[in-house]
């Protein structure tokens, strides 16, 4: 659990992590929930929280390549889970009680806005690439080449990433019927 300590009677009076939150590596990452379950179960018992301010705690990092970085977000598909177990969590956890992530809405309203241009006027994605380019020069106020051409990579790689993280999250919420966008 990286930096969370139980006492033992604690940890045996709710029997422990429910290992059923707890799927094989998907693309080399587990996809955990356990950890986040037992907390809540504790809680939602009236265990006591204690935060140590000067606790020292080592975790291991692990360098990742731009296709792993893409893929993580995939892990996310267990928070439904974790919202229709703990529905407290839903507050605590989530932006307007539906929303994981602030920004999600926007590429929600982007992809409507997509297929309806897609439909109505498809002609208008032509002028994609300089709404992009206007998007990195907003960003980085600069006219550089180099510089807009680094923005536009992180601006196409951000944007595959909060994708994968809500497609994640549909496929959780159909797979565990609690709806989280």
């Amino acid at each position: 659990t990286s930096n969370i300590f139980y006492r033992r009677s604690l940890f045996l009076s709710v029997s422990g992590f429910d290992e059923t939150l707890s799927y094989p590596a998907s693309h080399g990452f587990a996809v955990e929930g356990a950890d986040t379950d037992l907390a809540w179960r504790l809680i939602e018992r009236g265990a006591k929280k204690l935060f140590i301010e000067d606790a020292l705690i080592y975790h291991e990092v692990q360098k990742q390549g731009v296709d792993a970085w893409l893929i993580e977000p995939w892990r996310l598909y267990i928070v439904p889970a974790l919202i229709k177990l703990h529905p407290r969590l839903r507050q605590k956890m989530l932006v307007g009680q539906f929303f994981f992530y602030r920004n999600s809405l926007y590429y929600y309203i982007l992809s409507i806005l997509v297929i309806v241009l897609l439909v109505v006027s498809p002609h208008i994605l032509l002028w994609t690439p300089v709404a992009l380019l206007a998007i990195a020069f907003i960003k980085t106020r600069s006219i550089s080449p180099i510089t807009l051409f680094r923005e536009l990579v992180k601006i196409t790689l951000n944007t595959i990433r909060n994708y994968i993280m809500i497609t994640a999250l549909l496929y959780g919420s159909i797979r565990f019927r609690t709806m989280v966008l």
